[in-house]
């Protein structure tokens, strides 16, 4: 069955891809810590924050259509979020939406918020889409391990990328075992079906997590992630991480 994998292209040899993870991790979360504290007004910092990732894409060989596909994937979310903020947020009324007995103010400060919203989730999700997809996804957890994170959070995002696809192929064979063995149902039916196979799958899931857990307890797991690159900082690591705050600094500077 196929699969779209966040990491597709996490194994091609760019100036990122050979990067220690731990670096990129820093760059990429320093990255969304200024778009998060850059002001809504500073409409320009906003835009050189995109050109900086623009360029980082190029560095990284990621082709832009499958970048630009996976952001926008994940966009419907921030929208349904942002769509109401104009409405619930105090400031000057531009003009009000009435709907039956509703009225709906819409303010100056209300979209700016939103602005704000949709912008900073798009460039903090085009950071993590460039993280993800220039680091191998073992390596990336090792990374996170290495910066203490704790091993707990580290093993669950483990097993739940690992074995989410394990979850969804199961739940496309009971899709098509239900096609093949029922008519097309509508409404109710419908949905007491759907619900019985959320709760089949559910005890499915549990089952096979138990299964692999004794699986891989009888072949040495113990908990720490393994690798086969023993990655160090190096110069260029270090070089790399001190131009990436140096951009920054300045972007967010530029604005004031």
């Amino acid at each position: 069955m196929r699969h779209a994998f966040l990491d597709e292209y996490s194994r091609l040899d760019s100036i990122l891809h050979r990067r220690d993870p731990r670096v990129k991790i820093g760059v990429f979360f320093a990255c969304i810590l200024f778009i998060v504290l850059t002001p809504p007004e500073q409409m320009r910092s906003f835009f050189l924050y995109f050109l900086l990732l623009s360029g980082l894409m190029a560095l990284s060989r990621i082709p832009a259509v499958f970048v630009l596909r996976k952001s926008l994937e994940l966009m419907p979310i921030v929208f349904c979020i942002a769509a109401f903020i104009p409405f619930y947020k105090p400031g000057v009324v531009i003009f009000t939406l009435n709907a039956g007995f509703i009225r709906l103010p819409l303010t100056h400060t209300g979209l700016m918020l939103m602005w704000n919203v949709i912008v900073k989730a798009y460039l903090s999700i085009l950071c993590s889409i460039l993280l993800v997809n220039t680091a191998d996804f073992v390596d990336l957890l090792k990374g996170f391990e290495r910066l203490r994170i704790p091993r707990l959070v580290v093993m669950i995002v483990s097993f739940m990328y690992r074995y989410l696809f394990v979850i969804e192929d199961e739940l496309e064979r009971m899709q098509v075992a239900r096609m093949s063995r029922s008519v097309r149902r509508s409404g109710w039916g419908l949905i007491k079906t759907l619900s019985n196979i959320v709760g089949v799958l559910f005890i499915r899931s549990y089952e096979k997590a138990e299964k692999v857990y004794l699986a891989m307890c009888c072949r040495g797991y113990t908990g720490p992630i393994r690798t086969l690159h023993a990655w160090r900082i190096t110069k260029n690591d270090i070089y790399f991480c001190a131009f990436m705050l140096i951009i920054l600094m300045t972007i967010r500077m530029s604005g004031v």
